[in-house]
């Protein structure tokens, strides 16, 4: 019975979704509706919960949740001890493998954070009509086009400046 209740209410969902989508609107996503049982999270309190996760995990990369400005909690070396697939892994998620080391290294966590921090705020942008206007009102042809094509630059770029480092270096 509670199979069919399930299967009952999925499938109720799924319909509600798609007259949304054949009437070009989405679901709101916090004033009423629900999602996956619970209340969604406003965007306002989102952002600042994300914050305040990424307060407390700043220092995962170095072992440690910092909890308060004199308070921190030792994460378990186990996380930082792995070789293998089960190290990289884990260094991916911000907990570095013993002697790893890199230039650019971001790991998911604490950045993930800041990311949903920057939705949040977009998206109570957007809920409050702000978006529906340009932010800046500036023409400027080169940089537009510079944007347009960043990927294309940023591959020519890294061979160029390998060339110009190997000339200077054989003189």
């Amino acid at each position: 019975d509670q199979r069919q209740s399930a299967g009952h209410s999925l499938q109720k969902h799924s319909l509600q979704k798609h007259s949304l989508q054949k009437r070009g609107t989405r679901p709101n996503r916090h004033a009423g509706g629900r999602l996956c049982g619970r209340e969604p999270v406003r965007p306002g309190a989102g952002a600042l919960e994300c914050v305040f996760m990424f307060h407390i995990t700043r220092w995962v990369n170095r072992g440690y949740l910092q909890l308060g400005p004199a308070l921190r909690l030792a994460l378990p070396s186990v996380l930082y001890n792995r070789e293998g697939a089960a190290g990289w892994i884990l260094t991916a998620l911000g907990f570095p493998m013993k002697d790893f080391f890199s230039t650019d290294y971001f790991s998911l966590f604490p950045w993930i954070f800041l990311f949903q921090t920057g939705l949040s705020l977009y998206r109570m942008l957007e809920d409050r009509k702000a978006l529906s206007r340009p932010v800046f009102h500036l023409q400027m042809p080169l940089v537009n086009w510079i944007g347009q094509h960043s990927l294309l630059i940023y591959l020519i770029h890294q061979p160029l400046l390998y060339l110009l480092v190997s000339v200077i270096n054989c003189l």
